[in-house]
């Protein structure tokens, strides 16, 4: 009896070690498998999008225009179908690229490009050179694609998760030349989805206020609901150009400075104004208030 326990446990000891091999197995092979399929494909980054800000009507303020970019798997076909439909300028930068035989991209004139290799998308520019309520949306960084100031940097978590990217992947040999010609996968998370940040702006009266400001070297516009005190336009001055910050950096007027946000000391000419609340609100033209030439609220100091 003994003996026969032995052996039955023997063989059962000897089953387990034997599945226990071939799961081994089985792990190893798929991880190779695993870091074979990640050596023979080549992932290109083509676009990656933040939410979308509207107006009051949901009109978008921003992603308003765009550009088309390609995704190129070189080949002869491709390359001959880019070459026609480029200018003799941008020439050179497309034969360099079309000679390291790896997949690009390259922005171009229209969607009406088509060979195999080549996959054209539309791909949102975030700001115009000349934005609408541009101090009040505020930019992002240009390393990051994070909020830096005005509205992108107070909603940066809403709108980064309003956004999303798009990203192809090709089947490719070592040397990350297309293999097979295998049309390649698109990976697509949403990156014009539309969702967004809707503010209490009026699109058409935000131009009206951005066309009376033309004239003016510094100083605001802002107009508001007065029964609901929503902000219907605001317009800052002077301004700059999102797409090129450069430009702006040195300028001694300061164009990055929100001034319809800024804080200023009013002076005296709101000394009509509180005079006539007071008057209003049966306060005695005879009352006497001691100036000493500046007033403490909180942490701020304001002078006259």
């Amino acid at each position: 009896m003994k003996k026969r326990m032995a052996v039955s446990l023997l063989l059962v000891f000897m089953a387990f070690s034997v599945l226990i091999a071939r799961l081994a197995v089985l792990s190893t092979t798929n991880n190779l498998v695993n870091a074979a399929t990640q050596q023979s494909s080549f992932v290109l980054d083509v676009a990656s999008t933040r939410g979308t800000i509207y107006d009051r009507n949901l009109v978008p303020l921003n992603n308003r225009t765009g550009v088309y970019k390609a995704a190129v798997m070189p080949n002869t076909q491709a390359a001959d179908t880019l070459l026609k439909a480029t200018t003799n300028k941008d020439r050179p930068a497309l034969y360099k690229k079309l000679q390291e035989m790896k997949p690009f991209t390259c922005e171009v004139a229209t969607d009406e490009i088509y060979a195999p290799g080549i996959e054209v998308f539309f791909v949102p520019t975030p700001y115009e050179d000349e934005q609408p309520a541009l101090h009040l949306l505020g930019q992002c960084s240009p390393e990051t694609l994070q909020g830096a100031s005005g509205l992108e940097f107070a909603y940066d978590n809403l709108l980064s998760a309003c956004g999303g990217s798009l990203k192809i992947r090709y089947e490719t040999d070592g040397l990350s030349r297309s293999k097979n010609n295998k049309a390649p996968e698109i990976m697509d998370t949403g990156y014009l989805t539309g969702a967004g940040l809707a503010l209490t702006i009026d699109s058409e009266i935000q131009a009206i206020a951005e066309d009376a400001a033309a004239g003016i070297e510094k100083g605001s516009i802002v107009i508001m609901d007065v029964n609901t005190g929503d902000i219907l336009a605001s317009v800052s001055r002077p301004t700059f150009n999102p797409n090129d910050l450069s430009k702006s950096v040195n300028d001694p007027n300061s164009p990055f400075i929100n001034r319809s946000f800024y804080s200023y000391a009013v002076g005296s000419i709101f000394k009509l104004l509180t005079a006539a609340t007071a008057l209003e609100q049966g306060i005695s033209p005879d009352r006497e208030f001691n100036c000493t030439g500046a007033i403490t609220v909180g942490e701020n100091t304001f002078g006259c």
